[in-house]
């Protein structure tokens, strides 16, 4: 058996096992291995898609999945954008050029619409005072 093998039965075998416990844990099979990503790149990488969710919804863009309702907090949005910047800062040279290009994408998309959003509640803010 080579080494291949080997790493194919052993993956298999914790997986069945995390299967196993996820199941008398009332968990979804395979949740565990979705959110528990093994380097910490790569969890940057999942909290940056999180926080982009998580801003995209904040910017009133993206209804909240659990309520189905628009729930527009500008200043969430502002600490995700931020946060974001803050992790692509931190892993930007170990990424491939595919995934930094997403990720400067992302984080530009959400910068541009965080202006014009605070710029729409500045507008309205004016309409209030002006009456």
């Amino acid at each position: 058996m080579d080494e291949h093998e080997k790493d194919t039965k052993n993956s298999e075998a914790e997986k069945g096992k995390a299967e196993e416990t996820e199941k008398e844990e009332g968990e979804e099979p395979g949740l565990r291995q979705v959110l528990l990503p093994s380097d910490v790149h790569s969890i940057s990488q999942f909290f940056i898609l999180v926080l982009g969710n998580s801003a995209w919804q904040h910017l009133g863009l993206v209804p909240n999945p659990k309520t189905q309702k628009i729930e527009k907090d500008l200043e969430q949005a502002k600490i995700a954008i931020d946060i974001i910047s803050f992790l692509f800062e931190k892993i930007r040279g170990k990424l491939g050029k595919e995934e930094e290009s997403e990720i400067r994408n992302l984080l530009a998309n959400l910068q541009v619409n965080f202006v014009q959003q605070s710029r729409k509640e500045e507008g309205k803010e004016e309409q209030v005072s002006e009456k």
